[in-house]
């Protein structure tokens, strides 16, 4: 997997799969990712083919804790984030195109295989 950098189609910066993104999640609501913080582009936005302007994100938390459905990930050159913090792999969703907000850097090639492998795992995909 390698990020391409952000696309742009008309007005809105399209966000690569890979893309670590500053992004507001929003008010907080009960057992859901809030405010703005770094997200992990899980699945790109499709515009013109699916009609949606929506990109399917995993939110970063910086409260470290060891849990089945998170992935630790630590700051680099390359990925941009400031403190060591955790995949939330079960709190992934889909959020506006205007609610990526910059681009901070690329997750490594090993994180983004690990992501993939929990992700599937978390869906039901593979078993343990």
């Amino acid at each position: 997997m390698v990020a391409r950098g952000p696309r742009v189609t008309g007005q809105h910066v399209i966000p690569s799969v890979g893309e670590i993104w500053t992004t507001d999640f929003g008010a907080p609501s009960p057992l859901q990712a809030a405010y703005s913080r770094p997200a992990l582009v899980y699945a790109p936005a499709r515009p013109r083919e699916w009609g949606v302007r929506t990109v399917l994100l995993i939110p970063f938390t910086t409260h470290l804790r060891d849990y089945v459905a998170s992935l630790r990930v630590h700051p680099s050159s390359t990925n941009g984030l400031a403190r060591t913090s955790n995949l939330q792999i079960d709190m992934m969703r889909s959020v506006p195109l205007t609610a990526c907000s910059s681009l901070l850097g690329v997750i490594d090639p090993d994180d983004w295989a690990r992501v993939r492998h929990l992700a599937a795992q978390y869906m039901g995909y593979l078993h343990a």
